[in-house]
């Protein structure tokens, strides 16, 4: 190992045997082409952290970003209107989806917190996050019902999404309030449902479904999630 780092820094030692010939065809040959290697993973690198910006850079325009946020290149604003509509506190990273529906709804995430890679938060009414929020994987938020509970306007609905580009009506939807307040700990793949609050400090489980108000300090679990025991400040 330390050999092939002599290598990769100063190539073949001093090019010569101990004899004085040259090194061989293949030490030479060896050192090309882990120089190359070396070369290609730092160009991916910095590939990787231009695109990153440029996309973090596209994203802001869709919210209002606090200092030190970032949008990571797995994460994506869904934004039709005012920018004012999606707010990311100081020092949260986003690796998910935040969505807001062109006729409504409002996300707020406070400061140094975490939504994680192939979350959904979607709003047609009005989801906020306090503080130092962890969201794992996969946990999807909604504050609304998406359709109609009547078969005949769910259809007008999705053909107008597919004829026209846009819903013309959004009546009885359901939505109602999300409210996740600080240093809560959202497990992966769990769902939350319209009208929940979830109190300070609260864990809940992988996979569960949060149907209704968890108190502080209080750890859920299953579907729907119940109380299995208790978290700490």
């Amino acid at each position: 190992m330390k050999r092939w780092k002599s290598w990769i820094r100063h190539g073949p030692i001093g090019c010569r045997s101990a004899s004085g010939s040259f090194a061989s065809r293949h030490d030479q040959r060896l050192f090309i082409v882990l120089k190359m290697f070396s070369l290609i993973l730092k160009l991916r690198s910095r590939w990787l952290d231009v695109m990153g910006r440029l996309w973090d850079h596209r994203q802001r325009q869709y919210c209002r970003c606090g200092e030190g946020s970032r949008i990571l290149v797995s994460g994506q604003i869904v934004n039709a209107g005012d920018p004012e509509n999606v707010v990311l506190g100081r020092w949260t990273w986003l690796a998910g989806e935040l969505l807001v529906y062109p006729y409504g709804g409002r996300i707020e995430v406070g400061d140094h917190c975490y939504v994680g890679e192939g979350t959904r938060i979607w709003s047609l009414s009005h989801v906020k996050l306090g503080s130092r929020v962890f969201l794992s994987h996969g946990v999807n938020v909604h504050d609304n019902d998406a359709h109609s509970f009547s078969a005949s306007e769910r259809h007008r609905h999705f053909r107008d999404l597919t004829q026209m580009g846009a819903a013309s009506f959004v009546e009885n939807i359901a939505a109602d309030k999300i409210e996740i307040c600080d240093d809560v700990w959202i497990g992966f793949n769990a769902t939350i449902l319209k009208g929940v609050r979830i109190g300070e400090g609260a864990i809940v489980g992988a996979c569960s479904t949060v149907t209704h108000d968890v108190a502080p300090y209080t750890v859920v679990a299953g579907n729907p999630a119940i109380a299995v025991g208790q978290s700490l400040p």
